[in-house]
């Protein structure tokens, strides 16, 4: 499901980017290919996260996975399916905001300083 999900987004965010280029929108081709490029380079930090979580979860397989390695590992492949791409949308979206909200500010501050003349 995670993999069919992160296809559709990715195409999703592919073609609308495509499409804002197509219309001259070029601010809003950046945001949207900013996010095709992080759904795309979820299949690295998956890989990354699945490590870090096998890593952390070892220790728990005669435990919490009763000695079970197929449960450790159907579970590892999940948690890094999933945060893969989740956390890299959730990175390139915040990334996307904190320009917005240094805009914001800035705009604000100048609308509030007084306008100077040349005399």
């Amino acid at each position: 499901m995670s993999n069919v999900l992160l296809a559709l987004l990715w195409l999703a965010c592919t073609v609308t980017g495509y499409r804002m280029a197509r219309q001259r929108r070029f601010v809003d081709h950046r945001r949207w290919m900013i996010r095709s490029f992080a759904l795309t380079a979820s299949i690295i930090t998956n890989r990354i996260y699945g490590a870090i979580t096998a890593v952390v979860l070892w220790p728990q397989l005669s435990t919490t996975f009763g000695g079970d390695e197929d449960a450790l590992v159907r579970t590892v492949a999940t948690i890094g399916a999933w945060s893969g791409w989740v956390i890299a949308l959730l990175v390139a979206q915040w990334w996307l905001e904190r320009g917005d909200m240094a805009r914001r500010r800035a705009a604000a501050q100048r609308a509030n300083r007084p306008v100077r003349t040349n005399r």
